[in-house]
């Protein structure tokens, strides 16, 4: 049932309950070791609003495919101030999505509650979005 589990830590993560996020999706990966990208993304996601920026960076690292995660990636680098890792994953995020606006981002990411989308701009912009 670790899908399961992996999928109600992705909701809790856009209900604003990071930190109950964490402890499902944590659960979802030690019943499956080799956990999907899926997974370490979410634990990525709610370590990013628990503002553990180096476990954000860790599960990021651990993805085979980061591409989807190189905007969390490269707002928890600049919220720790290495612009040098924030500006590698902004880059990425350029190469693969060119067009890519942080406003209209936030505009369709659901997230529950303010505190959520402001955390996630100052960390966008930080890294030069």
């Amino acid at each position: 049932f670790a899908d399961v589990i992996y999928s109600h830590a992705d909701t809790l993560v856009h209900a604003s309950r990071p930190g109950d996020a964490l402890a499902k999706i944590k659960k979802a990966i030690s019943l499956n070791p080799i956990a999907p990208d899926a997974y370490l993304w979410c634990a990525a996601g709610a370590s990013f609003f628990l503002e553990q920026y180096e476990e954000a960076i860790a599960y990021v690292e651990a993805m085979k495919d980061k591409a989807p995660a190189h905007r969390i990636a490269a707002a928890s680098c600049a919220m720790i101030g290495d612009r040098k890792r924030a500006l590698f994953h902004r880059q990425r995020v350029a190469s693969i999505n060119p067009a890519f606006d942080v406003e209209k981002w936030l505009a369709i990411v659901p997230f529950k509650e303010h505190w959520q989308k402001e955390l996630y701009r100052e960390g966008l912009l930080k890294a030069g979005f």
